[in-house]
């Protein structure tokens, strides 16, 4: 696991240093109970510390048999912690036993140690000490294809879609439209859907990459940022509407009320009045803040768009009348529609601000 660790790509990014627990420097007179393997992480010098576990594929691994690398590497000395079994069962105490931890544990699977570049049919038992990557791939012709087109496309405009069947190397072909397009500040923004393509993107872009991918130091609050924003983001439509003031010019309002023509901001002495949209004639939503407005999406606050949306058009050259009053069978739907709209500008401006600094 030593030299795995040394030349897997991800771990050789992450760790600067890895020594066997009795080469390492501040162990001291620190006895041998449960740390096999000591890491300093690259970014920050600070210490790792792991314990390789070598079970049977079938076995479970259970909590007694971490506690003692728990209790040895809870001291001040290790930032972060490490298991690596070569089983995938764990009971559920075990399991249970890495969630909030003061020090925060890595964990490592045999699917990792199958998944790595590392090249295993030419392991030799007789020269356990040499590990031998994979070649990189090379790009074939429909994923140059790909590429070539891509880059076409953002010589003159700003966004496309690129869509490839399942097996043709779409992680792949990302990797190499993101070597490829100008970058002003270094940086590339890539969205996945899921925490499993996040890790499996990694792991490839890490093992086929040119440049070297930076680790951010504080990683888990961004990751928990973006837990928080997919949660707001992907739940729109459910979630617990903003407590705006809904005025009405009468005290009962039958369905046809509600419906909308075109939404507009009300006015003030200064002029628009953004803190209030006119929803119709008879319907006024105000006390709306400010800073909801600073959520953007593509150059317009994601309110600006519900109210460009969601209003009346009619096709000139079909006549066809397209009326947002029939998307639902609620008729409150437009209304609280703003007001989770609201919610979710909130959070998601409250999300943002709260992130620390970005350091890599």
């Amino acid at each position: 696991m030593l030299n795995y660790l040394k030349t897997d790509p991800i771990y050789n990014e992450y760790f600067s240093q890895v020594w066997l627990w009795m080469d390492f420097p501040k162990r001291a007179n620190m006895p041998d109970t449960g740390i096999d393997l000591v890491g300093m992480i690259r970014d920050t010098g600070d210490y790792c510390a792991i314990q390789c576990k070598c079970y049977d594929l079938n076995q479970t691994l259970q909590k007694s048999d971490i506690d003692s690398f728990f209790t040895a590497s809870g001291t001040k000395v290790f930032k972060k912690r490490m298991i690596i079994s070569t089983t995938a069962k764990w009971s559920k105490n075990a399991q249970a036993a890495l969630d909030d931890q003061q020090i925060p544990v890595i964990r490592a699977t045999i699917y990792d140690l199958e998944n790595s570049p590392i090249d295993w049919n030419k392991y030799s038992l007789q020269n356990p000490d040499i590990l031998q990557l994979k070649p990189k791939k090379h790009i074939r012709p429909h994923q140059q294809i790909a590429l070539e087109k891509v880059l076409t496309q953002f010589e003159h405009a700003d966004r496309g879609k690129l869509i490839m069947a399942c097996g043709t190397g779409k992680t792949f072909t990302a990797l190499k439209i993101a070597e490829h397009v100008p970058k002003h500040s270094h940086l590339i923004l890539f969205l996945v859907p899921s925490i499993s393509l996040l890790s499996q993107t990694l792991r490839e872009w890490t093992a086929e990459m040119l440049p070297r991918i930076p680790y951010i130091k504080d990683f888990s609050s961004f990751s928990k940022a973006g837990a928080e924003l997919a949660h707001y983001h992907l739940n729109y439509e459910t979630i617990e509407p903003y407590e705006i003031k809904e005025f009405s010019a009468e005290v009962y309002l039958d369905n046809e009320d509600y419906q909308v023509e075109k939404m507009v901001f009300g006015k003030n002495k200064n002029g628009i009045d953004k803190t209030t949209i006119i929803y119709n004639s008879k319907i006024i939503l105000s006390q709306i803040p400010l800073e909801s407005y600073e959520y953007i999406v593509n150059g317009k606050s994601a309110l600006e768009w519900i109210m460009e949306r969601y209003k009346i058009t009619k096709d000139k050259d079909s006549g066809i009348v397209n009326s947002p009053n029939h998307w639902s069978e609620d008729p409150r739907y437009i209304v609280d529609l703003i007001k989770r709209i609201v919610k979710v500008s909130m959070e998601t401006v409250r999300i943002v601000k709260e992130l620390p600094p970005l350091e890599v």
